[in-house]
């Protein structure tokens, strides 16, 4: 028997355990969605692995019967960090941890609070030192294939 849920939390089993309270793409935003065809190819699963990912270990949840995977949530779970998940799910989007993902998926937009731009900044110094090495790689790569 499954009981009605808020947007602000994912209906597994309906069975009232604390996985029904995790939440998921909430506040839903549509930037932050992928279908499951896109995550198959992300993870490099099927589509299965993918549904039962969402359910297990909360990286999706379904919409008006699709399912939705968050790019945050998918990114957590492919890297192993289970804390960063937990915040994510008790809806923690001003943790330090939570918000370097969000702007990692290139979504700094969304998540929130204070921790926002001090963390955005100690991200992306790094990240822009990482491409400045590899223009010369870019640069060669497009010129093999300009000419």
């Amino acid at each position: 028997m499954n009981k009605q849920v808020s947007d602000q939390s994912i209906a597994i089993a309906g069975n009232g355990s604390a996985a029904d309270m995790r939440l998921v793409l909430s506040p839903f935003d549509i930037r932050e969605s992928m279908e499951v065809a896109a995550a198959t190819k992300y993870a490099g699963v099927v589509g299965a692995t993918i549904r039962t990912w969402c359910v297990r270990y909360g990286i999706g949840r379904k919409i008006a019967g699709d399912w939705h995977v968050s790019r945050v949530a998918l990114r957590m779970f492919m890297d192993g960090n289970m804390q960063a998940l937990a915040a994510y799910h008790a809806g923690d989007r001003d943790n330090p941890v939570v918000v370097e993902y969000f702007v990692r998926v290139g979504l700094a937009g969304l998540c929130g609070g204070s921790a926002k731009k001090e963390t955005i900044q100690q991200i992306s110094q790094p990240e822009l030192a990482t491409v400045g090495e590899l223009w010369p790689i870019l640069i060669r790569v497009d010129a093999r294939r300009v000419v």
